[in-house]
């Protein structure tokens, strides 16, 4: 009697243990939880991703390799193609020219304000694209001057006894 009985409730304690684990409800989404990005709905555009090098943010997956105050190395795990597309999204004012093969050189000024213009210079590597990105120099009616203005014909000669 007790062997019937295990094999009847046996298969009900089993579908019922396999029918709680299954069942998960979803987490409830935070208070003002934020819509989904118009990148993040095409799967053939590239989503921003949290590192930022001189106010431009990059596309996920992205990984510096070097950085001074004025230039950086960096390796994109994606298609030349679509890093190139990213960064002309990115860009304001952007001005481009085509290198070479599948690459470029785009010189724009980040989105976010305040930022300095950048040249970058977007390039197919082994393992997905190499950006290369430099700071652009002020232009000259900002730089600082370095002209030398000289008073007498013979600059270098000495002065004259009097």
């Amino acid at each position: 009697m007790l062997r019937a009985f295990s094999h009847r409730v046996t298969p009900l304690l089993l579908s019922a243990s396999l029918g709680i684990g299954c069942r998960r409800d979803p987490p409830p989404e935070p208070a003002g939880a934020v819509s989904v990005p118009l990148e993040a709905s095409d799967p053939d555009l590239l989503t921003e991703g949290n590192l930022q090098v001189f106010g431009l943010r990059l596309p996920v997956g992205s990984k510096v390799r070097g950085e001074t105050s004025s230039a950086a190395s960096i390796v994109v795990p994606h298609p030349t193609p679509r890093v190139t597309e990213y960064l002309e999204r990115h860009l304001r004012d952007v001005a481009a020219e085509p290198t070479p093969g599948d690459g470029k050189v785009l010189v724009g000024s980040p989105l976010e304000a305040g930022s300095a213009p950048l040249r970058l210079v977007v390039s197919r590597t082994g393992a997905g694209t190499a950006i290369l990105l430099s700071v652009e120099p002020p232009p000259p009616d900002r730089a600082i001057s370095t002209r030398v203005e000289f008073a007498s014909d013979r600059p270098f000669s000495a002065p004259a006894k009097e």
